[in-house]
């Protein structure tokens, strides 16, 4: 859990460090879960009572998620080869 600030007192450095490498882990996290949620079935409510089903459900779409951003960076990648960046 992050540190907070209270109304008298400031975070110390320490506490911002941690605070700090708390969120760039988090992030990845919080995009992952945003991903998945781009699928239907995932982001309405599932009214499926056999969990094995929805254990598959879940590994398809983490599958499918994970498969559009491997091809994502490897298009990026491409095109950045291809047509290199103007500076």
């Amino acid at each position: 859990m992050s540190a907070q600030k209270s109304k008298n007192k400031l975070l110390t450095s320490e506490q911002k460090t941690t605070n700090k490498q708390l969120a760039s882990e988090r992030i990845f996290v919080e995009h992952s879960i945003a991903g998945l949620k781009r699928f239907r079935i995932l982001s309405n409510r599932l009214r499926i009572h056999n969990f094995d089903l929805y254990d598959k459900i879940l590994g398809v779409c983490a599958g499918l998620w994970n498969f559009n951003l491997a091809n994502s960076l490897i298009l990026l990648v491409k095109t950045t080869l291809i047509n290199p960046p103007f500076y």
